[in-house]
């Protein structure tokens, strides 16, 4: 087992998530969605300022409706403005927006 810990490498730390997660509403049946937004990855420079957006369509796995997801972000990851046709942003407890960055 040594041997494939050292092949395959072996971390005693996990790896750290640079995810932001929202979690959205479905309109049509209220079921809940939980999204990751790879603060790395998913996340784009806006042409008229220094902010950062990401465009996401997601589909509910109850009702299989559309809901799509607009959200703009600071410089520094924070969540300044979100749109969401089909659902709404739960927020408060419910909703845990986390970035590692």
């Amino acid at each position: 087992m040594s041997f494939l810990r050292k092949l395959f490498g072996s971390s005693s730390q996990p790896a750290s998530d640079a995810g932001i997660y929202l979690q959205v509403r479905c309109k049509r049946c209220g079921s809940l969605i939980r999204v990751r937004i790879d603060s790395r990855n998913d996340l784009s420079q806006r042409d008229e300022d220094d902010n950062l957006f990401v465009r996401k369509t997601l589909v509910d796995d109850r009702c299989y409706s559309r809901i799509e997801l607009e959200a703009v972000f600071s410089p520094k990851r924070q969540l300044l403005n979100c749109e969401i046709n089909g659902g709404t942003l739960v927020a408060g407890e419910e909703n845990t927006t986390t970035s590692t960055r």
